[in-house]
């Protein structure tokens, strides 16, 4: 319970009961705001670590592709993307454009290859229609809007 000060600007402060857990704070004027950050899981890591390389690729693809050619690269781009998003991941389809990043755009097709072996994507395979690839398919879809 708090007392207001008196007039020698002292405060009486009585605590009973159990404060474990809890601040307190002595003196006069205080305001305390207390944050308790929850730290990230390893799949919101794993999820932050794969948009990453989605971007990266888009970028690469942006920069290395002719500007002609620009177009028909982020289309393919969109594809990886939906592929792995999709409500059943398809490998043989993950296979298709990795191959078409090898052939015809070589600069990136590394980081696309990091994407098509990453254990997300692989746990989106296993788990497919399972409550798990539900909650990684959520995540991702939240990070790439």
């Amino acid at each position: 319970m708090n007392t207001p000060p008196t007039n020698s600007g002292s405060v009486n402060i009585s605590v009973t009961g159990s404060i474990q857990g809890n601040q307190v704070a002595l003196g006069s004027a205080i305001h305390q705001q207390h944050t308790q950050a929850t730290p990230p899981s390893p799949m919101d890591i794993e999820v932050g670590e794969f948009v990453e390389l989605l971007r990266q690729i888009r970028a690469q693809a942006t920069t290395a592709a002719q500007p002609e050619h620009r177009q028909v690269t982020l289309q393919w781009v969109d594809e990886l993307e939906q592929a792995v998003t999709a409500e059943k991941p398809n490998p043989t389809r993950l296979a298709r454009i990795k191959q078409w990043f090898l052939t015809y755009l070589p600069a990136v097709s590394g980081a696309v290859t990091s994407v098509v072996v990453h254990p997300i994507v692989g746990k989106l395979v296993e788990a497919t229609g399972d409550a798990l690839a539900t909650d990684i398919r959520r995540r991702l879809e939240e990070r790439l809007d």
